[in-house]
């Protein structure tokens, strides 16, 4: 993929977009019907809190609502869209539309938000089951992030829903509708776990559950597109379209690869085709293609590029990784047919035995030829990731001087520790200390010392006053404008 998915894939929409959308202090924005009111036997509430426009919203929004036709006629979704309001006020907003339990999909920057809205509806309906998801949704994770806030799930009827949310939801609403509210009866089922409250671990399988066949998904109708929740709509159109799960590397750091380990799932090109038609139909103009890498399946690529000229909509642009790895001269062709918005490749690093630390293996000069060649129809962004263990500062120096000597946007992004990856469970044996108050980020490894990442941001920033002086367009870290 943008060879590091969270660091990647995960915030392409964020950069084309530029800014974090924000609608004020409003506590509630608007409600939305998923499903006709009159079929439905019960209700969801699915709070959404503003979050970045970032590929992890996308997949959870785009899940939810594979799951709530899923289960279609039994229950009926309705999504509340929450401001920055506090957690009394928004619990009044999402009990207004009287559930019968709540899906709260959290973003990793949003969960000292959602447990105060956990506590918040805790003390109004204690009775009322409340499945916390979304990628935060793991429990060592979320352990280490209330750990560091000192936070903690303060309702009793709360569980996490481990994984894909249309893998876990409608299995998890067909027990509640059989055997009533009490979550204890969802113990044995996949991707679920409980808050044990006598052990303070968690009960339950835990796993992270995933779709094994994405082409079984229901279709979007063109309704989805029209209304795509506002907050990250933005002016200019952009909403996102499914094109695979998963990825065919292992890095220890991806969070797409944590999820199936070595595994494309890939959905259909005909499915892919038809969302994008449905896209521009409805005026969307830049679509984000979630995957791995666009380069992965020359069939899906095909498809892409026949869909865009079969829309006969010029101004369409896409955002989307590719990985380097992956490039064949078809696949270059078909790539440079496209009007890109925002084209993500992941470098990371050039030292090897960070490379190895992380489960890759990456040729400069390879990566150099391909990349030349990419930027003869696009300025693509070349990410790197500054605190890699087994890096040091001269590596990391030898991997910027490198990148910016190429014609491409040049990005620096401080690791984190995302849920489900390997080098957050293998935190302590890689000697890793990192601040889950700011999603995870590192601030210490056994070979990278705080000292050390002083110097080399220190560093970057002269770099960026010198930027006209090397072949790179523009240096950044982590999203700040350096050069």
């Amino acid at each position: 993929m943008s060879r590091g998915c969270p660091l990647g894939a995960l915030r392409y929409f964020q950069l084309v977009q530029g800014r974090l959308r924000t609608l004020g202090s409003v506590a509630v924005l608007r409600y939305r019907a998923v499903t006709d009111g009159a079929q439905m036997n019960r209700r969801v509430a699915v709070p959404i809190f503003l979050t970045p426009l970032s590929g992890e919203s996308a997949h959870y929004e785009l899940g939810l609502h594979y799951a709530g036709e899923l289960v279609k006629g039994a229950w009926g979704w309705r999504w509340v869209l929450l401001g920055d309001g506090d957690g009394d006020a928004l619990a009044a907003s999402v009990l207004e539309v009287a559930p019968d339990a709540v899906i709260l999909p959290v973003h990793r920057t949003r969960i000292t938000q959602g447990m105060d809205l956990i506590r918040a509806l805790g003390v109004a309906r204690p009775d009322l089951p409340v499945i916390w998801c979304g990628w935060s949704a793991h429990p060592p994770f979320l352990d280490a992030a209330l750990s560091c806030s000192g936070l903690r799930v303060g309702h009793p009827s709360f569980v996490l829903a481990c994984g894909e949310v249309e893998a876990v939801l409608p299995a998890v609403l067909e027990r509640m509708e059989a055997a009533g509210p009490d979550v204890s009866h969802l113990e044995g089922l996949g991707g679920i776990a409980i808050p044990d409250r006598e052990s303070g671990g968690w009960r339950g399988s835990q796993s992270y559950q995933f779709v094994e066949d994405v082409a079984s998904l229901p279709s979007l109708p063109r309704s989805w597109f029209e209304t795509i929740p506002k907050q990250n709509k933005g002016e200019s159109g952009a909403c996102w379209i499914d094109v695979s799960r998963g990825c065919r590397y292992k890095c220890s750091f991806c969070v797409a690869s944590a999820f199936d380990r070595g595994r494309l799932r890939s959905f259909p090109p005909e499915k892919i085709a038809t969302n994008i038609h449905l896209a521009v139909s409805a005026g969307m103009k830049v679509l984000g293609l979630l995957t791995a890498s666009m380069t992965y399946s020359v069939e899906t690529l095909r498809a892409v590029v026949r869909a865009l000229d079969e829309a006969g909509d010029d101004s369409v642009a896409i955002a989307s990784p590719v990985d380097a790895r992956v490039v064949t001269d078809e696949t270059l062709d078909l790539l440079a047919s496209i009007k890109w918005a925002n084209m993500t490749i992941g470098l990371q690093t050039t030292n090897h035995q960070a490379q190895r630390t992380l489960g890759r293996k990456d040729d400069p000069e390879e990566f150099a030829r391909t990349v030349e060649r990419i930027c003869r129809f696009t300025t693509p962004e070349v990410e790197l990731i500054l605190g890699l263990p087994g890096d040091s500062v001269e590596g990391f120096k030898r991997t910027v001087e490198f990148a910016t000597s190429l014609p491409v946007n040049v990005s620096a992004l401080r690791l984190r520790l995302d849920p489900w990856t390997k080098i957050l469970m293998d935190r302590e044996k890689l000697g890793i200390t990192a601040d889950f108050t700011r999603l995870g980020r590192v601030v210490e490894t056994a070979s990278f010392t705080r000292g050390d990442f002083a110097e080399c941001e220190s560093w970057l920033r002269g770099v960026g006053r010198g930027l006209k002086s090397r072949r790179a367009r523009a240096l950044a870290l982590d999203g700040e404008q350096l050069g």
